[in-house]
């Protein structure tokens, strides 16, 4: 169920416990990539990992990070797309999307045209209506403008509506 490294078991039984301990119904739990910006494993950076989570707070609201899943499936050396078909098993109520490089460990959240994600691919193995944060830079100089041209790219490498937001 959960990769046996003793400190990520740890981790996440922590993580079970500080989630548990908020009592919070309205919390939803991200996936994260398997090493952070800090060079340190993270905690649920597998399906399996997030529905033990899930199941032992009694969450029921997951959002799926798609450039995590595939950094995460980098590192363990699994293919991104594959990877990403687990997480959606969780049936997540929400997605988080930019773009960036599909062979570092390291998000880097650039604007959708601007890295080498596999946006189209990702974009078709989301449900019809899916909720998705655009989570790309917003320059303040150009107001909403970068907004709109990722919002554009997004629907143009997706065929379903979908509801964007500004992250």
């Amino acid at each position: 169920l959960i990769l046996g490294f003793k400190h990520i078991v740890k981790a996440i039984e922590e993580s079970i416990k500080q989630l548990c301990a908020l009592n919070e119904p309205r919390l939803a739990i991200e996936n994260k990539p398997f090493r952070g910006l800090n060079g340190k494993d993270c905690v649920g950076y597998t399906a399996a990992q997030i529905r033990h989570i899930m199941k032992s707070c009694g969450l029921n609201k997951f959002i799926l990070d798609l450039n995590h899943a595939v950094h995460a499936a980098r590192s363990l050396h699994y293919d991104p797309l594959e990877f990403i078909r687990f997480f959606i098993s969780l049936l997540p109520t929400g997605f988080h999307l930019s773009d960036g490089d599909p062979d570092s460990e390291t998000d880097m959240h650039l604007h959708l045209g601007d890295g080498k994600m596999p946006i189209s691919q990702m974009a078709a193995l989301l449900p019809d209506g899916a909720a998705i944060t655009l989570e790309t830079p917003l320059g303040l100089e150009n107001g909403l403008e970068d907004f709109f041209l990722d919002k554009s790219k997004l629907l143009s490498f997706t065929k379903a509506s979908v509801k964007t937001r500004v992250s």
